[in-house]
């Protein structure tokens, strides 16, 4: 509206031209001045829009990125729970079919929990696996230190199984809920 006004006080002679020539000049002068304006407009206005598609890729991206995650992670959780479980569970029948070879293998055993606790509890990070792997240990020393008899052996051995099977359901849980977040 100002560049009319100045336009109209400056130039304004009386009335509405009929000479082509003066609407040109009249023209040219409104788009001299409106185009870059409009120019600046629109390259500002594509700027915004560019940065914003561009932060809308990278949510999506980040987001992919960090399912992703969660995917590889729980598949690194559950592969390493199988691998602890099975070797558990071997190691636990050779203790009871062989208990001549007894204290090898609840060694084996304790070195499996005490690597798995070095190498893997950094995943499991909302359950409490150091007292856990604890336990798992303390029993299998009390296992290991008992007096044989038949009965003792059993019930110890039965523990010790019983703290297994807790840890590794605690174990697969938190490889559930580690996709579910």
């Amino acid at each position: 509206m100002i560049p009319a006004l100045f336009y109209i006080v400056n130039f304004w002679g009386g009335g509405l031209s009929k000479d082509p020539q003066i609407w040109g000049t009249f023209g040219d002068y409104f788009g001299g001045l409106f185009n870059p304006i409009l120019g600046l407009a629109n390259l500002i206005i594509f700027i915004k829009l560019t940065l914003i598609v561009a932060d809308m890729q990278d949510k999506t991206t980040r987001q992919a990125l960090n399912f992703e995650k969660k995917i590889l992670t729980s598949g690194l959780m559950h592969d390493s729970v199988k691998e602890l479980s099975e070797i558990l569970n071997s190691l636990g029948q050779k203790i009871i079919t062989n208990r001549q070879q007894t204290d090898w293998e609840i060694l084996k055993v304790q070195q499996t929990i005490t690597t798995f606790g070095n190498n893997y509890t950094h995943l499991f990070t909302n359950i409490d696996n150091r007292n856990i792997l604890n336990e798992l240990n303390n029993l299998l020393i009390i296992v290991r230190t008992r007096p044989y008899n038949q009965q003792n052996f059993a019930t110890s051995f039965n523990n010790y199984l019983d703290a297994k099977d807790r840890f590794i359901q605690l174990l697969h849980r938190q490889t559930v809920l580690k996709l579910d977040n």
